[in-house]
C-alpha cells in the first residue's frame, strides 16, 4: 500500500494509463451521442466568456488567461445546460468561470494561497461573506470594492439569481457554496500536512469540493423550471443530487488523471484507489464500476421520485421528469466537455484512441 505522495506520484508516470469509453454508462441519457446545443449558440457564448476572462485578468499575466481561455467554459457551459436561453446560459457560464478560477487560487499548483492556509482561510471568509450579501441573505459588507477581483465577479451572478429565486432556493444555493468553503478547508488542510487522505477522507471533501451541487442548485434557473420546497428537499431529490455528483467527479477524476500526474498530484479517486490495490490499472477497473453503480442508484432515484408524486399535476410531474433530465444533461455534457477541453488534455496527440473509444496515455509525458 503506498502512504507516501511522492512515491505514489512517481509510480503513476511510469505507467501506461488506459481510461475506457464511458459514453456507453450512460447509453439512453441525452447529449452523450448527439449534440443538443448548435455551433451558433456556443460561439455567442464563447464570445461573452471570453471577454468576461479577459476583463477579471486584465491586471494578470497573459500565461494566467492563457489556460483558461483553452479551458472553452463556454463549451461547458452549452454541454451542462443546453436548453437554457442565452441570457440564463451568460449568467451560467459566469459562475462556471468563477468557480473554476475561485478554486484555482487554493487547489491548483502556484494559485495565489495555495501553499498559505491562513490566507486561504481569509479568502474563504471573504468570499462567504460577500456571497451571502449577493444572495441578499446577509448585511451589506463595508468595504466591499476592496474585495479580490474573482470574489466580487460573483456580484452579476447574485444579481441575476436574486431576480429569478425566491429565498428559499438562494438559502439552498447559499448552503451548497457553503458546504464548497468547508470542504475546500478540509482538502488544502490534508495536503499542506503531507499525508495521504483515506478513500473515506477524499469523498467526504470532494462531494463538496467538486462544486456539483453548486451546479445542481442553479437547475432550476437554467431552465426556469422551479421545483416546490417539498420536493426540492425531499430524500429522493437528495439521492438525484448525491448520485449527480458521484458520477461527475468520477468522471472528472478519471478524465484529469493525465493533468493530474503530469502536476505529480494524487487527490483525486484513482490515484488514492491506486495507493489501496498497489496497481492502476486495478483502480481504473474499480473506479469505473463504482461510475456503474451510480448510474445505476441514479436511475433507481429517479424512478422513485417520479413514483412519489404520481398524484401531482401533469404539469407538475414534467416539471419533476424536466429537472431529473437536466441533472442527467449536467452528468453527460461533462463528459463531453473532460474529452474535449484542453484544460485535461484528453484531445492531445500523446493520447491513442482506439476503435473501442478507450483512451490510452503513457509514461513519456512532458512536464508543462
Amino acid at each position: 500500500m503506498f502512504t507516501d505522495r511522492g512515491l505514489l506520484a512517481d509510480y503513476l508516470k511510469t505507467r501506461q494509463i488506459i481510461i475506457p469509453d464511458l459514453k456507453p454508462i450512460f447509453h439512453g441519457w441525452p447529449g452523450v451521442y448527439e449534440s443538443l446545443f448548435s455551433q451558433t449558440q456556443l460561439e455567442d457564448l464563447r464570445v461573452d466568456v471570453n471577454r468576461k476572462l479577459q476583463n477579471l485578468y486584465s491586471q494578470k499575466a497573459a500565461k494566467s488567461l492563457t489556460p483558461l481561455l483553452a479551458a472553452d467554459f463556454a463549451y461547458f457551459t452549452v454541454s451542462w445546460w443546453p436548453h437554457a436561453r442565452l441570457e440564463e446560459q451568460r449568467i451560467l457560464a459566469a459562475l462556471v468561470i468563477w468557480l473554476f478560477t475561485w478554486d484555482d487560487e487554493i487547489d491548483e499548483p502556484g494559485g495565489a494561497v495555495s501553499d498559505d492556509f491562513d490566507a486561504a482561510e481569509q479568502y474563504r471568509a471573504e468570499t462567504e461573506r460577500f456571497v451571502s450579501n449577493c444572495l441578499q441573505l446577509s448585511e451589506p459588507m463595508p468595504n466591499s470594492q476592496d474585495l479580490n477581483p474573482i470574489v466580487a465577479s460573483f456580484q452579476a451572478i447574485g444579481d441575476a439569481l436574486c431576480d429569478a429565486y425566491d429565498e428559499s432556493q438562494r438559502q439552498r444555493l447559499l448552503s451548497e457554496i457553503q458546504l464548497f468553503m468547508r470542504m475546500s478547508r478540509s482538502e488544502q488542510q490534508i495536503r499542506l500536512l503531507g499525508r495521504l487522505p483515506s478513500l473515506e477522507e477524499y469523498w467526504t471533501f470532494r462531494m463538496g469540493t467538486s462544486a456539483v451541487y453548486i451546479g445542481v442548485a442553479s437547475g432550476e434557473y437554467a431552465n426556469r423550471c422551479p421545483l416546490p420546497a417539498s420536493i426540492m428537499d425531499s430524500q429522493t431529490m437528495r439521492d438525484i443530487w448525491d448520485e449527480t455528483n458521484i458520477i461527475i467527479s468520477i468522471t472528472n477524476d478519471l478524465l484529469s488523471l493525465k493533468k493530474e500526474i503530469r502536476q505529480g498530484c494524487v487527490d483525486s479517486v484513482v490515484p488514492l484507489t491506486c495507493a489501496a490495490l498497489m496497481d492502476v490499472d486495478l483502480a481504473i477497473q474499480d473506479v469505473v464500476a463504482q461510475l456503474e453503480a451510480s448510474r445505476q442508484r441514479f436511475e433507481v432515484a429517479a424512478r422513485d421520485l417520479e413514483t412519489q408524486n404520481a398524484g401531482e399535476s401533469e404539469e407538475m410531474r414534467e416539471r419533476i421528469r424536466h429537472f431529473i433530465r437536466v441533472c442527467q444533461t449536467n452528468c453527460t455534457g461533462n463528459l463531453i466537455w473532460s474529452l474535449k477541453t484542453a484544460r485535461y488534455g484528453m484531445a492531445e496527440k500523446d493520447v491513442q484512441v482506439d476503435e473501442a473509444g478507450n483512451c490510452t496515455f503513457g509514461n513519456n509525458l512532458s512536464v508543462l
